[in-house]
């Protein structure tokens, strides 16, 4: 099993550059990640909504482009 490990480490030590992350200004911790996820749930589970799952689909790519800003790029391009 130690050998596993070591050649996992070896193959993504590019990912694990903490240090120079914080010295970049990148965020290294899941937060924003499981802040986004919250407000999708949020926005798209209140009182009485129902989705199916290809109307959640679509759904979930409009709210990303909303809260990426890229709504516009991507409504032209549609």
């Amino acid at each position: 099993m130690l050998l596993s490990q070591l050649s996992y480490f070896r193959e993504h030590i590019r990912r694990m550059q903490y240090a120079q992350f914080r010295v970049d200004g990148l965020p290294i911790g899941p937060g924003g990640v499981e802040s986004g996820v919250w407000q999708f749930k949020q926005r798209l589970s209140g009182p009485g909504m129902r989705w199916s799952r290809p109307a959640l689909d679509r759904m979930v790519v409009f709210r990303s482009a909303v809260l990426s800003q890229t709504f516009v790029q991507l409504w032209e391009a549609a």
